[in-house]
């Protein structure tokens, strides 16, 4: 009885190292490469940290490739 149960439990270990190899490879093999867009997209921020922007000068940002 043991040997069936012990071969029952490796199967089932088994089946399970294998569906997870699967899962974890399955976005390394379907994986898409990113894209940026190509227009300017307007951001209107109304506040940060809890401090409201109304009355703030505008905020230089500077884009690094």
């Amino acid at each position: 009885m043991t040997v069936t149960v012990d071969r029952y439990t490796k199967f089932v270990l088994t089946v399970i190292a294998i569906a997870l190899t699967v899962i974890a490879a399955r976005p390394l093999l379907e994986s898409e490469p990113a894209t940026a867009q190509s227009q300017v997209v307007q951001v209107d921020l109304v506040r940060i940290g809890g401090w409201s922007l109304t009355l703030a000068e505008p905020i230089n940002v500077r884009i690094k490739e």
